[in-house]
Order: C-alpha cells, then structure tokens, then sequence
C-alpha cells in the first residue's frame, strides 16, 4: 500500500464523506501541481520547483504516503539548491507514485464505503 491506512483512518476520525473530499481535492490537484513542476524544470526555474514540490509534499503529508512525500521532498531539494538538470526522471518517478496512490486511495475508500452498508 502506498500510504499508511491506520494513520489516515485516525487522522480523518473514520469520517469516509472527508477522505472522499479529501481524495477528489488530490486528483484534482496533483495532475496540475506536476505540471507546473515539469514546466518549470523546463524554464529553468528553481523557485517554482521548489514551491510546488513543496506543496505537494504537503498533501502527500495528509495521506501518510511515505515513499511520495521523499520523491517530493527530493525535488524540493532540487528547487531550492537550484540543481534542476536531470530531474525529469525523478518528476516521471513522482508521477508513477502519484498515480499510485491515487489509486491505492480510491481503493482504501470504495472499501470503507462498502463495509458501511
């Protein structure tokens, strides 16, 4: 699992009408934060790596998913030392994460919702 259930399951209280909320916020956002951080790479742009990177460090914080908070902290790092050649790799890696837990969460929650019925 890409994210620590029983730190997520304490944290929203059990309340699944939150971490539905919660989830649609990230799949909204993640894809538009990766972007940004793609496209500043791009430009050459260390504060807006670092400042995305580090937003999105913070939602993975929410979600207790581990492995993606250290792929963002990484490129957080990369942002604010101004070391942006060769991170692509790491931005496609963070991608793959993302979409993992993504997945992992949308799981996590159609399973709280069936065990409530």
């Amino acid at each position: 699992m890409s994210f620590d259930q029983e730190s997520l399951i304490n944290l929203i209280e059990g309340d699944k009408e939150l971490l539905a909320s919660l989830l649609t916020l990230f799949e909204d956002g993640w894809p538009k934060l990766l972007d940004q951080i793609r496209s500043a790479l791009q430009n050459n742009d260390q504060k807006t790596v670092y400042q995305f990177a580090h937003r999105l460090k913070g939602t993975l914080h929410n979600f207790y998913a581990k492995e993606s908070v250290e792929l963002a902290q990484r490129l957080e790092d990369i942002g604010k030392a101004g070391l942006l050649k060769g991170a692509e790799p790491l931005v496609d890696q963070l991608e793959t994460q993302l979409v993992q837990v993504q997945e992992d969460l949308r799981s996590f929650l159609d399973k709280m919702n069936k065990s409530g019925d």
